[in-house]
């Protein structure tokens, strides 16, 4: 059996592929970008940056041709090798439903309220992420992000006079950004002993390093915790997002600090001020992160997807 993982978006895919990999399975990442700022790895490229529009089609037809000629599974990530997503009615027709569609939404594809329209004539597998559960029609599996614990290890606590707060959004928006900083400036005037790391637009390694000098994670209020939290549990280190309580109740023993904008000031006070609440909380994360969020057990999980799809 044969698996592409298509798109790596946020470096998920990637981790499943490796997860797989280990466990037997043949898996390959299939990324539509080179060149992209955050340098995520991936086993081949459409390179569709900076092309005409023109270029772009023939060269997503060209290795979507390619493909299906040499895999059995096609898991798409929030994506589509074709536009519109065409190939899905066009994969049943031209390989007579031998090579199978497996969908993964992490976002935007389906905030919108509902799966793309042609992805539903041909989806041997749906997923979805937590957070979105509400988008996605009945069937669809959660499927939380994972990491690779081999690559994301513990971190030795660091020692300093300083706590480092670290917050890294792709979207200030979408993380709530501003009701961080100002959370960060309200604790710095009553007279905090904290220092305030930002990080925007650094590519895998260096967002490491970033995590490992950091004292607590401030990751996103939007309602749940992406790839970012996992990375920094597993770091060891203690994280604080925003949790709905209607997604909580599938992750009930999540160790996350949940606060909200409102709240967001006194959680991170409460962390600055323990030291031994941040090393209990540390401990919590990276238990949970072991639990939930390896790549290698996710795969498993997958690999018997697979397997009942293409049999």
């Amino acid at each position: 059996m044969r698996v592409l993982q298509v798109l790596n978006i946020a470096n998920v895919p990637w981790a499943i592929s490796t997860g797989l990999n280990r466990i037997g399975v043949y898996s390959k990442v299939l990324d539509f970008r080179s060149g992209a700022k955050f340098k995520f790895p991936y086993d081949y490229s459409m390179e569709l940056e900076g092309r005409p529009l023109p270029v772009q089609l023939l060269k997503r037809l060209k290795w979507y041709s390619w493909a299906l000629k040499n895999f059995d599974v096609l898991h798409m990530h929030s994506s589509s090798m074709l536009p519109g997503y065409v190939d899905a009615p066009l994969t049943k027709i031209i390989t007579m439903d031998r090579v199978k569609l497996v969908y993964s939404h992490w976002g935007a594809d389906v905030r919108g309220g509902s799966v793309p329209f042609l992805s539903r004539l041909n989806c041997a597998k749906r997923f979805a992420a937590p957070d979105l559960y509400k988008f996605v029609p009945p069937g669809t599996e959660l499927l939380p992000v994972c990491i690779d614990l081999d690559y994301w290890k513990p971190a030795p606590a660091r020692e300093s006079k300083k706590i480092r707060i670290l917050h890294a959004p792709t979207s200030r928006g979408f993380k709530g950004t501003p009701h961080v900083i100002a959370a960060v400036e309200k604790l710095k005037k009553r007279g905090y002993p904290i220092e305030f790391d930002l990080i925007e637009g650094v590519p895998l390694a260096a967002l490491k390093k970033r995590i490992e000098a950091a004292d607590i994670v401030v990751d996103q209020l939007s309602g749940w915790y992406a790839t970012f939290a996992c990375e920094a549990m597993a770091l060891k280190k203690p994280v604080v997002a925003y949790l709905r309580e209607d997604i909580l109740k599938f992750y009930p023993n999540c160790p996350i600090v949940n606060a909200d904008a409102e709240s967001l000031s006194d959680k991170l006070a409460e962390l600055v001020e323990s030291k031994s609440l941040r090393k209990e909380k540390a401990g919590e994360c990276l238990d949970y992160v072991r639990k939930t969020h390896d790549c290698v057990k996710i795969a498993g999980r997958l690999e018997k997807v697979y397997e009942e799809i293409v049999a």
